[in-house]
């Protein structure tokens, strides 16, 4: 699994398909595709959030690409 870190203060990790980011606090997050249109807004709670429902690609989150497979 690919583990990507943040100076934001999150960190981002894909499992089996599902998209895990653990933060330091409340907050919410925009989930980019690569043409930079909005698929998914989540309320990140502090500890990990999981995100399901994500197809296969690649994402934009963060400031960093994240791959979904």
């Amino acid at each position: 699994s690919d583990v990507c870190s943040s100076d934001l203060g999150i960190e981002i990790y894909v499992r089996y398909g599902v998209l895990y980011i653990k933060s330091d606090r409340e907050r919410t997050l925009s989930i980019y595709d690569t043409a930079g249109h909005m698929v998914r807004q989540v309320e990140v709670q502090e500890g990990t959030t999981a995100v399901t429902g994500l197809g296969k690609g690649i994402y934009l989150l963060a400031r960093k690409k994240i791959l979904v497979q």
